[in-house]
């Protein structure tokens, strides 16, 4: 093994722990209201206008479509989501926030807020933006 194969691996395992950890917490304040990590993420991408369908759900979040069939049954059960077909192709479903599903987003943000904020309050806000530039570069395909 040479210095630079332990150096990423160890940037590797960082970045493992803190995402690690920011699940952990966020899931310890959303499971008081009934949600968990993958919920938040989920309603904040339908809350931002994109056109989802679940497939494109299941790419954005990084998981199998199985999961996200699981958790919009959830969220159709509740009435936070509805389903309809996609009017150019009846084949192709649409997923969006029902009213009730942009309030419930409104109480996972009161929930998930201070967490994070607790988290990353040690960033400034110049600190915040260069991680966020490094980690989207490690991102790009």
């Amino acid at each position: 093994m040479n210095d630079r194969f332990l150096y990423i691996h160890r940037l590797a395992s960082k970045l493992q722990t803190v995402s690690d950890i920011v699940k952990s917490e966020l899931g310890d304040s959303l499971s008081a209201i009934g949600a968990d990590f993958y919920q938040l993420r989920l309603m904040m991408f339908l809350a931002s206008g994109v056109e989802s369908t679940p497939t494109a759900l299941a790419n954005q979040l990084r998981v199998d479509p199985a999961v996200v069939t699981r958790l919009l049954g959830r969220l159709d059960a509740k009435k936070l989501i509805q389903r309809s077909p996609s009017s150019k192709d009846r084949r192709v479903i649409k997923v969006q926030l029902t009213a009730n599903g942009e309030e419930q987003l409104t109480a996972l943000f009161h929930a998930a807020g201070p967490v994070l904020e607790a988290r990353f309050s040690k960033l400034s806000h110049n600190d915040a933006d260069q991680l966020m530039q490094l980690l989207s570069a490690i991102l790009e395909d």
